[in-house]
């Protein structure tokens, strides 16, 4: 698995659907290509979860160099913000 599935798949986890869902096939496929990522109000989710999404997002591969220092971060940032504040 990627990075980037793994932000689409937190994302599926937390709000119940895909990230880029679209009426069509072809608006989906813009949305990803756009990364149009956009996060509903409800249900309510913490600023640490969205930051870890929106950080993984741009990561295309784990072979990206910096794939592993961006999940880091955003995971840190997260742990960091629910138990340190």
């Amino acid at each position: 698995m990627d990075v980037w599935s793994l932000g689409v798949l937190c994302y599926e986890f937390l709000y119940g659907l895909p990230p880029f869902e679209a009426v069509g096939h072809s608006d989906t496929y813009r949305r990803i290509l756009s990364v149009d990522l956009a996060f509903p109000k409800v249900p309510e989710r913490s600023a640490g979860a969205k930051d870890v999404i929106q950080k993984v997002r741009v990561v295309k591969s784990l072979f990206d160099k910096s794939a592993a220092a961006v999940l880091l971060s955003a995971l840190d940032s997260c742990l960091c913000a629910a138990h340190c504040c």
